[in-house]
């Protein structure tokens, strides 16, 4: 495969981050509008410490539906071919986002509302759970190899422009209508603009073409005819090694860019609009920091460029932390958040390094299994964990306190540390290589 882009490369590239954009500011909407959510979802009477949880585990059920999405998408993504299932994905994702716009509150239809908020949450994540991997694979398999990490490290800084839309809507949204419209009908908008940005993104996706790795792979006769058997079989250490380094792009995007500027604002009395331009800031970082990844693999090689991250995430978090639950400096609140934001740059590790991992024909299934797999682990988890661990900080405010919650941050870099050192060591027979 030549090294040199062309235009289609670029156009590649451009469609294939449409998905990963609007997977996450579905999922952002969820945390942004919380508050109106958990007002219309849940009773009146429920104490708002439970109300607050209940919304926030709502919000991880979609997650833990996702390797059941991923698995049934990434069969046919190996056997069918990669652009037909990339279509699937998103027209999938189109239908649960606009649900969420027209369905009933707890005052018309009672128990059944937060049931069937709980559905839809589900169903989004079905359909989601094949939309990444297929990126990751789509775009690697058409990309020239000198320039795959920046490829992948833009597809990754992607999520960041799902998450910056959902703010800035948010953002035009509050300063248009009052706070009483918005509570009553008014958060209900950026749902159904979703619904029409995944219409688009599919009409878009139609000029993609196939991938010659998977048209190498028919031509050949290599299809698999069950792909996950296969990966059981002959990728054990492949799927653990996959599922460690997913672990850490769902915990470092989940936490800081999607929960952190709602609990800073809170500590720090913050209004709404503020909290979103604070995520706006940070998501700039993030877009840079994932993509100076990328150039950085591809200038020297993913050990050193991780180590570096990894350092500079290590550091950036503990400061954030101390600033954010003992000091309370506004404005070192925000320098530090802007680094930590720039240290989750570190996630691009995990698709540039799944990539390598499996065989080609079925590589699809095995990382869409594992990334779906660490997703529903950490998406499950990170949501009320890092809502119960931000509450004890805010109720603990001493000088030891802020570790508590530190320790979420330092555990993701060890993930970091393990599975690159891990990796570098790793040529087994099951790994797949690169074609």
């Amino acid at each position: 495969m030549p090294n040199t882009l062309k235009s289609q490369d670029l156009k590649t590239l451009l469609l294939s981050s449409l998905g990963g954009a609007l997977e996450y500011y579905d999922f952002i909407l969820f945390v942004i509008f919380s508050n109106y959510i958990s007002y219309h979802f849940f009773p009146e009477s429920m104490d708002k410490f439970w109300k607050n949880f209940f919304v926030y585990s709502t919000f991880a059920s979609g997650y833990l539906a996702r390797p059941l999405g991923g698995i049934i998408m990434a069969h046919f993504g190996d056997r069918l071919g990669r652009k037909n299932i990339f279509l699937t994905s998103i027209f999938l994702i189109v239908i649960p986002t606009s649900l969420v716009s027209v369905l009933p509150s707890y005052a018309t239809f009672g128990i059944f509302s937060p049931l069937f908020l709980v559905f839809v949450r589900i169903a989004q994540g079905v359909a989601i759970g094949g939309e990444v991997p297929c990126a990751w694979v789509f775009l690697s398999e058409h990309t020239p190899k000198a320039h795959r990490g920046f490829f992948l490290g833009f597809l990754t800084a992607s999520i960041s422009i799902g998450i910056l839309l959902g703010s800035i809507i948010s953002l035009i949204l509050h300063q248009i209508f009052s706070s009483q419209t918005m509570q009553e009908w008014g958060w209900r908008i950026p749902f159904v603009i979703g619904g029409i940005f995944g219409l688009i993104s599919v009409y878009l996706r139609r000029f993609l073409r196939e991938t010659p790795v998977f048209l190498s792979i028919k031509k050949a006769g290599k299809i698999q005819g069950f792909p996950l058997l296969q990966i059981f079989r002959q990728h054990k250490k492949s799927v653990v090694l996959a599922i460690l380094s997913a672990c850490v792009l769902a915990g470092c995007v989940i936490s800081l860019t999607l929960f952190f500027p709602k609990f800073i604002g809170e500590i720090l009395g913050w209004k709404t609009s503020q909290n979103n331009i604070l995520q706006i800031f940070g998501l700039v970082f993030y877009f840079v920091g994932c993509i100076v990844f990328g150039i950085l693999r591809d200038k020297s090689d993913l050990l050193k460029a991780s180590f570096v991250f990894a350092l500079l995430f290590a550091l950036s978090t503990l400061l954030l932390c101390y600033e954010i639950y003992f000091f309370k400096s506004p404005y070192l609140v925000i320098l530090c958040y802007g680094l930590a934001c720039l240290g989750v740059g570190i996630v691009s590790f995990c698709p540039i390094m799944i990539v390598d991992l499996f065989w080609p024909q079925i590589r699809l299934s095995g990382i869409s299994f594992s990334y779906n797999l660490a997703q529903a682990i950490m998406g499950g988890i990170t949501p009320p964990l890092i809502f119960l661990l931000h509450t004890f900080c805010k109720t603990h405010p001493n000088l030891a306190s802020p570790l508590v919650i530190y320790g979420y941050f330092l555990f993701l870099v060890l993930l970091v540390w393990g599975s690159i050192l891990w990796f570098s060591r790793y040529r087994g027979d099951d790994r797949g290589g690169e074609e």
